[in-house]
């Protein structure tokens, strides 16, 4: 058998020095906006009894949570998913809420991907959920709240916008059973054209019933997509929700926000418990959705209280290994500078270094044996000076190496 001690659990990585402090960053700022826009934090269980996650719809696949017992044999996950949690603390823990409920996450989740997909089996996320409002108001703001969270960052971005209920009544009208269903969803969602064709065609429904399934994933782009899908359909329902999506779409590009969105009317996201808008946020480098989200107004009854709801979660983990990969924060020395303390001044040392941090100034106690050792180490942490405590206190300053 091999040793497993010096490795890592697939789908898991260490996280080291500076990549911590460009995450811890990108965590901050994100939480520092939610802040301001009225959002509280909340946190939940890293562990959760498995029924949180079940329900009619899986809105989650059984097999892609990691399980395990507790020590009364109650099966239990590891956080596969912050909005469903969240939504049982509101169910749970509310009462007589003011509504609107703006709450915020930074936690991470777990999920069991395949191993060559190269996705992670453990990430974080931060996100919101706007719980207790809907209409066109709500589903403007959550979409503009994403926008600002990503525009932040100076980013190349896009926010595709579609509706899970045009799907939905779609495939009322074909009246074909749930695997069915969720074998069309998938490959509308991969937009794999040639593997839908021959699935629709095995299908016994008529050829208009199936043409807008045919072209939905093809329906991406600008304003024009809403009426090259009304030409392919009589349904009413499908045709109001074709409606709404527009409205909402030329209401964000009367706001000046089209450079940051798009229309993709085969938007169907593998979570079930959304109910209308979906979106995702894609970076130019990076090469998954770095945000995902929409509106689930179904989910808070599963747990005993009925709300609309809606939110978003962002992928902090690959916004964080794109920012260090473009070295888009330029971290600054976390030490400004060390003390070296000489012939046992051990009380004027840490004198010194307690006046000094009472000041403000960031500053360790070196801890090496001689002075040369100390001034490599300055060397290679970047501090810019030496306090040498001796008979007297002096300075030595550190010439560092320019990145």
């Amino acid at each position: 058998m091999s040793r497993l001690n010096n490795l890592i659990p697939d789908g898991t990585r260490d996280l080291l020095f500076s990549s911590c402090a460009v995450k811890n960053r990108v965590i901050e700022r994100i939480s520092s906006l939610f802040k301001s826009l009225g959002y509280s934090e909340v946190k939940t269980p890293s562990f959760e009894f498995f029924d949180v996650f079940t329900s009619k719809k899986e809105a989650i696949p059984i097999e892609d949570m990691f399980k395990l017992t507790d020590n009364k044999g109650r099966l239990i996950v590891l956080r596969p998913d912050c909005t469903q949690p969240i939504a049982r603390v509101v169910a749970t823990k509310f009462k007589d809420p003011v509504i609107p409920i703006k709450l915020y996450y930074n936690q991470n989740v777990f999920l069991m991907n395949p191993s060559q997909n190269g996705r992670r089996n453990e990430i974080t996320q931060c996100g919101v959920e706007l719980i207790g409002t809907n209409g066109l108001l709500s589903d403007i703001d959550i979409i503009i709240t994403a926008i600002k969270t990503l525009k932040q960052f100076d980013l190349n971005f896009k926010i595709e916008i579609g509706d899970v209920g045009l799907f939905i009544e779609i495939v009322k009208v074909l009246n074909i059973d749930k695997y069915d269903a969720e074998k069309l969803r998938k490959l509308i969602e991969r937009k794999n054209y040639a593997a839908l064709n021959d699935l629709l065609k095995s299908l016994d429904r008529s050829e208009k019933e199936k043409q807008i399934l045919e072209k939905l994933p093809q329906l991406f782009g600008g304003i024009e997509i809403f009426d090259e899908c009304e030409k392919l359909t009589s349904n009413q329902n499908v045709l109001t929700k074709l409606s709404y999506i527009k409205t909402l779409y030329e209401n964000l590009l009367e706001l000046g926000l089209g450079d940051y969105i798009s229309v993709d009317l085969g938007l169907v996201h593998h979570i079930d418990y959304y109910t209308g808008i979906v979106f995702r946020g894609y970076v130019e480098g990076i090469g998954e959705d770095i945000l995902s989200g929409g509106r689930y107004d179904d989910l808070l009854e599963q747990y005993g209280t009925r709300l609309p709801a809606t939110g978003f979660g962002i992928n902090v983990d690959a916004l964080t290994e794109f920012f260090i990969k473009t070295n888009k924060f330029k971290l600054e020395p976390q030490i400004n500078s060390l003390i070296f303390c000489e012939n046992n001044r051990f009380k004027e040392a840490y004198n010194l270094i307690n006046k000094l941090r009472e000041e403000g100034e960031r500053c360790e106690m070196g801890l090496c044996p001689n002075l040369e050792e100390a001034v490599k180490y300055a060397k290679i942490k970047k501090i810019k000076k030496i306090y040498v405590v001796s008979n007297e206190i002096s300075i030595l300053e550190v010439e560092n190496e320019k990145a």
